[in-house]
């Protein structure tokens, strides 16, 4: 169960990624703000790598200008708000997971943090699992009730039908008796 967990949580991580990722048009490639983009994309955790994909969307566009020094330098600044000790344990408590972007920002304090938030993100994923198995083992339970009462209903309409047939030879012994 905690490995189907981890492996939907990594999915989910990487769509978030890519879903957060910036659409990048003719004219931001041409004309865009790239501190900005690196800022945001830096704040955000998504990987310095990333610019890659800028370069990988841009390709093609007349006049494209990627400034990756301002990219750079953006994300440098925004990383550093991502990779605080508060935004760890955020992270952490969401589930997601952390691909090494606070390596040159203040990782060792991100990570104590990080690790708290995971700590109470697994315990909160782990009492989920139960409380479904406590709700499934419930209804489980149920049924086995509800079944068993239709069978003693059934057996106690046996017992009365058996013990009106008992009387009924009784009497009707008793009668041949008496004759």
């Amino acid at each position: 169960m905690q490995i189907h967990i981890l492996k939907i949580t990594i999915l989910l991580n990487v769509l978030i990624i890519t879903a957060c990722s910036p659409m990048i048009g003719k004219i931001q490639c041409q004309q865009g703000d790239w501190r900005s983009i690196g800022y945001n994309d830096g704040k955000r955790g998504i990987p310095h790598e990333h610019v890659n994909q800028y370069f990988t969307a841009c390709d093609g566009v007349a006049n494209a200008v990627i400034d990756t020094a301002a990219y750079n330098e953006g994300w440098q600044e925004g990383s550093k708000f991502y990779c605080r000790p508060a935004n760890g344990y955020i992270i952490g408590l969401r589930g997601q997971h952390y691909n090494g972007e606070c390596v040159t920002n203040n990782e060792d304090a991100f990570l104590d943090s990080y690790v708290k938030g995971i700590s109470v993100y697994t315990i909160s994923v782990n009492l989920e699992a139960i409380r479904h198995e406590v709700r499934d083992t419930n209804q489980k339970m149920f049924v086995y009730i509800t079944k068993v009462d239709k069978e003693l209903e059934i057996l106690r309409h046996k017992i009365k039908r058996l013990r009106m047939s008992l009387e009924s030879k009784k009497q009707d012994k008793e009668k041949k008796r008496l004759k």
